[in-house]
Formats: C-alpha cells, structure tokens, sequence
C-alpha cells in the first residue's frame, strides 16, 4: 500500500507495531449511530409500560379513583393554576425519584467499601468535602450521578453489581411501599409510584444514553462481561485521582491495568487507554506509552471532536519528544483544523513542532505564550498541574538550548 503523507519510510506495515501512530494507516472515521440503536430507548420505554400495566391493578380504589378524579375528570376543567400544580407535583415527585435512585447506588456503595467521591442530582453536583458547584454538562437538568471509587481492585466485579443495581432497585422499593402505604390515595403518592416504577424499570433497559450507558446496560453483561463493570469501577477511581490534582504519572498502576484489561471496541476503552497513555508517558515508559496511545487511535472513531483533536495532539507529542520523528509530528500537526474547539492545544502543538524541528527559541516564545493562555484561566487543580508541567517543559527545552551552546 502506498505509505500516507508524512510516513517515515524506514517504516512499513509489518514492522510498525504502531501503525496508526506511525501513519501507515488512516485515523479511523466517526463512527455513526445506527438507526436500531436509536430506538432501544423507545422499545425500552415500551415494555417498561407494558410491564406497568400488566402488573398494576388498574381496578384499586385508589387507583381508579386517582384516575377518574385527577386525570379523566380535570381535563375537561384544565386551567393555567391546575396544569401548574400538576405540573410541579410530577416535578418534584421525579426529583425524590431521583435523589432514591442515585441514594441507592451512594448507600450500596458505600456498604461494600467503595468510596463517595461526587453526588449530583440535576445540575447540583456535590463533590467531597462538600464542594458544591453547577454542573452543565449532558443530561445536566434531567439525571444524576454518583460517582464511587474503590479502595482497591479486590472483587470489583462483585462489588460493582451491587452498587450499580442499588439504584432501580430503590427506586422498586421505594414506590412499593408508598403503594402499601394509606398516602396511595393522593395525587403526589401516585404520581411517585407511577414515576418511581418508571425510573427504576427504564434503567434496566440496556442502552446507551445521551450521559452514558444505563444501569442496566453493565448489569445485563456483567454475567458474559465481568470486566465491564471492573473496568467502570477502576475507571471511576482514575478519573477521581486525576480530578482532585493526582498527576498521571501517580496514579495507583493496579488500577490502571484493571482499567485496560477488557480490550473491547467501546469509548470506555478509549477512556481507559487515554489514562493508560498518560500514565505511562509520565513514567517515561515511552514503548507502553505508544502501545497505548496506538490503542486510543484505533478507537478514534468513538471520538466526538474535541477528544479527535486531543488525540491527534497526543499523536504529536509522542512523535516529537519520544520518538523525535520531525516528519511524523509535522504530519499530524497537519491533520489539527486550522480553528481547533481548544486554541490553547494548538499553541502547545506548535510549540512541539518548533522544538522537534531545530527551532527551539521559536519554540520557547511558545511555550511562554501557552503559559500566559493558562494563567489566564480560572483558578483550579487542573490550572495549578498545567502550569507546573510547563515549567518543566520549559525547562527542559532551556537544557537543550544550553547543550546546543
């Protein structure tokens, strides 16, 4: 096959162990979502109200008289004070739904010795010791999220089950009991059973939301996939080290093996050996950090743009200051729109490029202004490593320049 743009020559398919990397093969293409994967939600949702109505009494007292009185009868009568009382009932009866749910995963969790890192209901998040900040992200009005992490890889599998099933299952509980209870007969008791049993059934639907897979999803193959729900939990220890201003290079290795043991074609795995790059990079472990950067481009497909960019940059990185392949790293300098969603990525990658090409005090001035780009961003962990790694990028290109006088 004819080699790609920028290809080193004395390299070819069947020596590269990187071939990607080496650019004897194409980034993968987006991949798209096909069209059945798009219905799972709504098939979902269809037996989630097949399974309610099969099983609920619909001939209750109760129950019919909520029906008759409530829905039936008021909307002949529906007015803007009644649709916003009914509308702010269902509200708040999902947000309890919610808060039960996501209470079960953190209670669960915490009961088989994981630890509570982070608690959001809607757009709260709540972060450990009691940091509250507003989280904008997908699903940010409509879902929660807890995240746990372990204190060490020992049956993770098991432990895992049982904090990611927590959460339907409480919600079960919780509208069983109400529906046991003599409150059943009012509005807000049947809207929460109604809802309750919604929230605890639809998240045993396997499929993978716009915030991620559901519950489901990791419970109904945890029995054929034990790693995924290892790999979830391993992940969740990682990405909690790295938020609190762990450096890669620090982070516990077990977990970062556990994190890459399942080598499946997933984002999951693409997270996993994003960290796994990182990590070994850190080290100067430079053959794994390849082996695991080779293995996040062969999962760019799972990419949206922002990480596709990301990872085009960690291709320049390794090129330029592992492997010193000027040619390589020029290429995949190439392939960073002109316009990236991150400006400050690509004044780092130019900076690489000068440095990897000769240019070391166009480089500097570079590295200054990448400096400058970051000590202009709000106050945070993240800002606080990122300025400490310039440094010592910056400094090491001053040895060199030292060296070449």
């Amino acid at each position: 096959m004819p080699l790609a743009a920028g290809t080193n020559e004395s390299l070819s398919m069947e020596t590269s162990a990187t071939p990607i990397l080496d650019r004897l093969q194409p980034l993968p293409a987006v991949r798209k979502a096909k069209a059945k994967l798009r219905l799972l939600p709504l098939v979902g949702a269809g037996v989630v109200l097949g399974i309610i109505l099969s099983v609920v009494d619909w001939n209750v007292p109760p129950v019919r008289v909520w029906l008759h009185d409530n829905v039936i009868r008021r909307l002949d009568t529906l007015s803007a004070s009644t649709l916003l009382v009914s509308t702010g009932a269902v509200v708040l009866a999902y947000f309890l739904g919610m808060v039960i749910h996501e209470g079960g995963h953190a209670i669960v969790g915490l009961a088989v010795g994981l630890r509570l890192r982070a608690f959001r209901l809607g757009p709260l998040l709540i972060e450990a010791p009691f940091r509250c900040s507003t989280f904008r992200g997908p699903g940010g009005l409509t879902s929660g999220h807890v995240l746990m992490a372990p204190h060490s890889v020992d049956r993770l599998e098991v432990r895992g089950f049982w904090m990611v099933a927590a959460g339907p299952a409480a919600n079960l509980v919780s509208a069983s009991v109400v529906y046991l209870l003599p409150v059943r007969t009012s509005q807000f008791a049947v809207l929460f059973i109604i809802i309750s049993l919604l929230l605890g059934l639809s998240n045993l639907v396997p499929y993978r939301s716009v915030i991620g897979p559901t519950d489901g999803t990791f419970l109904w193959t945890a029995r054929s996939a034990p790693g995924l729900v290892r790999r979830m939990l391993a992940l969740m220890r990682l990405n909690s080290d790295l938020a609190s201003g762990v450096l890669s290079r620090d982070l516990p290795i077990e977990f970062v093996e556990a994190a890459i043991e399942l080598q499946d074609e997933s984002p999951e795995a693409l997270a996993a050996h994003a960290v796994a790059w990182s990590n070994a990079y850190q080290l100067k472990d430079y053959p794994r950090a390849a082996r695991m950067l080779e293995m996040c481009l062969q999962r760019a497909g799972f990419a949206n743009q922002a990480i596709r960019e990301g990872l085009i940059y960690d291709a320049i990185v390794c090129q330029a200051k592992v492997r010193g392949h000027a040619d390589l790293a020029q290429a995949w300098f190439g392939d960073l729109p002109t316009m990236p969603q991150s400006p400050l990525l690509r004044t780092c990658a130019e900076a690489m490029v000068l440095g990897v090409c000769g240019n070391k005090e166009a480089a500097r001035a570079k590295i200054q202004e990448v400096r400058s780009m970051v000590e202009a961003m709000p106050p945070s962990v993240q800002r606080t490593i990122m300025v400490v790694e310039i440094d010592r990028w910056s400094a090491e290109l001053d040895d060199e320049l030292q060296n070449v006088s």
